[in-house]
């Protein structure tokens, strides 16, 4: 807390960058869930959720803490009907599922242009100003095919500047950077990661991937892999062994 305020001091953790200790938290929080699977304990998903309760007061971050937070449920849920929460036989969820990164990526152009202004106005104030950010990096940069060098304009000096033109979401970020190109493939190859998921029954896996989507839509650590190791996913559709295999 600030000394005589009643305001959370944002930097209180120590990172120069706010919130890199709750997006830091949510995908531990998944990989963790992935990994331990059908054995993780009440107890640790009790101290996860502490640790996630923690890090929001702290940080103040709602996308990471939410997400987190009904990953910890959906797992508490599903451990206590014993695996029947979440059925990957039905169709409608299934599908959802399996392209939930291009879905999430046609719901995020279609709130950043194609909805009312009032609208517009009402999300974009909700989200901390990404839309805006969005359409401001389009009109000024455009999309390339094989993307572009481009210089964020963050901090100066410790102060965000005036001029602030980071683009938080990741699927916008790629596309400018990037380009389309690259972009279209790592959509196409998460919706593969997605679909070997659904294959596999792997349900806590399809949860976190589902999650992993919604988040980049407005956060942009989806091919970080200092933040997510989910990202090596996507190298295993070029497995050597599936590739002996189909020879």
């Amino acid at each position: 807390m600030i000394a005589g305020l009643n305001l959370r001091m944002r930097t209180s953790l120590g990172f120069s960058y706010y919130t890199y200790a709750s997006q830091l938290l949510f995908y531990f929080t998944l990989a963790y869930g992935v990994y331990k699977n059908r054995t993780i304990t009440y107890w640790e998903l009790a101290l996860l959720e502490l640790a996630n309760l923690f890090v929001f007061y702290s940080t103040n971050t709602r996308n990471p803490f939410t997400l987190s937070t009904f990953f910890i449920i959906c797992i508490f849920i599903n451990k206590l009907v014993k695996d029947k929460f979440f059925s990957l036989e039905l169709k409608p969820l299934k599908y959802i599922f399996m392209f939930i990164f291009p879905i999430c990526f046609v719901s995020l152009v279609i709130i950043t242009f194609y909805i009312s202004a009032n609208k517009f106005e009402e999300y974009n104030t909700l989200l901390s100003g990404r839309l805006w950010l969005n359409r401001l990096g389009i009109e000024r940069w455009g999309i390339h095919v094989l993307g572009q060098k481009i210089a964020f304009n963050t901090f100066s000096n410790g102060v965000v500047s005036n001029n602030y033109d980071f683009i938080d979401s990741s699927y916008f970020q790629m596309l400018l950077v990037n380009g389309w190109l690259f972009f279209g493939i790592i959509l196409i190859l998460f919706t593969q990661v997605c679909r070997e998921a659904i294959k596999q029954k792997n349900i806590f896996l399809s949860i976190a991937l589902c999650l992993i989507a919604i988040h980049s839509m407005f956060d942009p650590q989806l091919l970080m892999p200092w933040y997510s190791p989910f990202c090596l996913l996507l190298g295993n559709t070029f497995s050597i062994r599936k590739l002996g295999n189909n020879l």
